[in-house]
């Protein structure tokens, strides 16, 4: 993710992260959303996983967090995630999209 909030995956473009909370296609329709409470919903409003104020998540009874080196643990051990750098301030908004990649219809 760029500074000004493009996230681009293995194909090009993939959306953009708003301070919000808000995610969006790269057309500007809406992906998903990080509301007040924690609850990340999908463009439809439906509930997806919670996400704490430290960037940890619950989604279906799985618990995901990024660890002080910004290793994902929690999740597949064979998709290896890492948050580089690790910085605090961007925990919340990486899982958000992680989480926002593992809903995406086939």
């Amino acid at each position: 993710m760029s500074d000004d909030g493009v996230v681009t995956g293995p194909h090009g473009a993939w959306g953009h992260a708003l301070p919000d909370g808000t995610v969006t296609f790269p057309n500007g329709d809406l992906r998903g959303r990080l509301l007040d409470d924690g609850r990340v919903v999908d463009a439809e409003g439906v509930e997806l996983a919670t996400i704490a104020a430290d960037g940890s998540a619950k989604a279906n009874d799985i618990e995901l967090r990024f660890d002080e080196t910004g290793k994902l643990s929690g999740g597949d051990p064979d998709n290896s995630i890492q948050l580089i750098p690790p910085a605090a301030e961007a925990k919340r908004t990486a899982m958000l999209i992680f989480l926002l990649t593992q809903f995406e219809a086939d």
